[in-house]
């Protein structure tokens, strides 16, 4: 994935959890994974998988696609 599309997308996971008042770790906990690899997704540092932001998408009450191009359309 591109730098600019990981830090869209990054930011609009920020977003979208700050709107609805969930942390990092309920995300982890969500996808099933560490809260220090969720950190780590979060700083770009290791990448999202196809069926994480799937899952993110799903806690958040959006689609995937919905969370992929609000940033590319904003």
């Amino acid at each position: 994935m591109s730098s600019q599309l990981t830090e869209g997308l990054l930011e609009e996971i920020r977003v979208e959890a700050a709107r609805r008042r969930i942390t990092q770790a309920a995300i982890a906990q969500h996808l099933k994974i560490s809260t220090s690899a969720m950190s780590r997704r979060m700083l770009g540092e290791s990448e999202f998988t196809v069926r994480e932001l799937e899952l993110v998408a799903d806690l958040f009450g959006i689609t995937a696609t919905d969370l992929l191009c609000r940033r590319a359309s904003a």
